[in-house]
């Protein structure tokens, strides 16, 4: 799986780990989630995955000396707005349904 990821190699860390997460996740187990446990929400720092996403980038040779900070903070954005993804998704599902329904 390692491999895999670090085939997702992109312009810069950021873009990679979004590429990774939008792999791996979608975005209703991601917002149930924080990187260190805020809120209540489940701990994705001590997921195996959390490991497996950090042994991917380090086997790119772009960012192989990257530090884990570096590799944190995309992580940690991608995971914070996972909820306001979800709205905008839903917003615009719900405008497409009136759309369709003011057709009839």
């Amino acid at each position: 799986m390692v491999k895999e990821l670090s085939r997702l190699c992109s312009s810069n860390i950021s873009e990679t780990i979004r590429k990774i997460m939008q792999t791996l996740f979608n975005d209703e187990i991601l917002s149930g989630s924080s990187y260190i446990g805020f809120k209540g929400k489940k701990t994705f720092s001590t997921l195996q995955t959390c490991t497996v996403i950090f042994e991917s980038i380090r086997m790119m040779k772009k960012f192989k000396d990257s530090t884990d900070i570096e590799k944190e903070k995309p992580i940690k954005n991608w995971m914070g707005h996972a909820t306001p993804r979800l709205k905008k998704l839903a917003q615009k599902n719900e405008a497409i349904i009136n759309i369709s329904v003011s057709d009839v």
